[in-house]
């Protein structure tokens, strides 16, 4: 009886142990998870500290360490070459139902498959994402992001009403947010939205309102940018002199253009138009 009381102790000492092994283990991956929003590198380089102790650590935590390692490379724009990863984790919290880790496995679910040309797989992820996120003010970025993601992937193909309806529901989402910055550039993508389904009085419309957004807010590069796809606007349908007006004062200084690869093109795009090829020339260099 006494060794078996000794027994007794020692697996309960051990479990406790590895209870609290495990505890420690999930709050430095979510440390992690949360350090990958703004120094995604360094994300990485924790979690890879953090590998040796995973193999011991229960499957909960091994699937957590997964989504947050998933989520790192994704925010460090290293490309999803595979699903071998992505795919128990997914299977594992749709099973193992949690508020905030299930709805954040399936839209890095969806970002997999997008990285990997498939569109349908990744727009049902981002659908079962939205479904699953809960109705809260924290969730709210999330939401956000897969409408943007969702977005993206109607644009790549075509289907330029349904990026809208994207658009339209993340604008509602940056709103509630009052991240001002988002809005005005939301505001861009449904002019731009606009202006690939040929509605250019909309999108002229919306131009107008994401200029009228931002200038106050003195983003200077996204000012910018809005009034350069603008002007593409007016290219489109033929208005060189109204295009050219817009482009002008962002032009006068050329060498803040630097990032703005957009703008060069529709400077170039301009000048080959009204047969100003020496203006189009430093752009074309560019």
């Amino acid at each position: 009886k006494h060794l078996l009381h000794i027994f007794i102790t020692v697996v309960c000492i051990a479990v406790v142990a590895g209870c609290a092994d495990n505890s420690r283990l999930r709050d430095d991956i979510d440390r992690a998870g949360r350090l990958a929003d703004t120094c995604p590198d360094s994300a990485i380089a924790l979690l890879d500290s953090l590998s040796p102790a995973i193999n011991q650590a229960d499957k909960a935590t091994r699937m957590r360490y997964d989504l947050m390692l998933i989520k790192s490379r994704d925010k460090a724009y290293i490309e999803h070459r595979n699903d071998s990863m992505i795919a128990p984790v997914v299977e594992y919290f749709i099973g193992h139902s949690d508020p905030d880790l299930t709805p954040l496995a399936l839209y890095y679910a969806g970002r997999v498959y997008s990285d990997l040309g498939d569109a349908p797989r990744a727009l049902d992820y981002y659908q079962q994402a939205l479904d699953a996120i809960p109705d809260s003010h924290d969730n709210l970025m999330l939401r956000y992001l897969i409408h943007g993601q969702m977005s993206d992937i109607y644009t790549f193909q075509h289907i330029y009403d349904k990026s809208l309806s994207c658009n339209r529901q993340a604008l509602e989402t940056t709103i509630k947010m009052n991240d001002s910055i988002r809005i005005g550039r939301i505001m861009e993508h449904i002019a731009i939205d606009f202006r690939n389904l040929n509605i250019y009085d909309s999108a002229a419309v919306w131009f107008n309102k994401a200029i009228e957004w931002v200038e106050p807010i003195g983003n200077q590069s996204l000012t910018t940018d809005i009034k350069a796809q603008f002007a593409a606007l007016y290219l489109d349908e033929g208005y060189l002199e109204l295009a050219d007006s817009i482009l002008k004062p962002i032009l006068s200084d050329f060498h803040s253009l630097l990032n703005q690869y957009a703008t060069h093109s529709i400077a170039i795009n301009l000048y080959i138009a009204k047969k100003e090829l020496p203006k189009a020339l430093p752009h074309i260099y560019w």
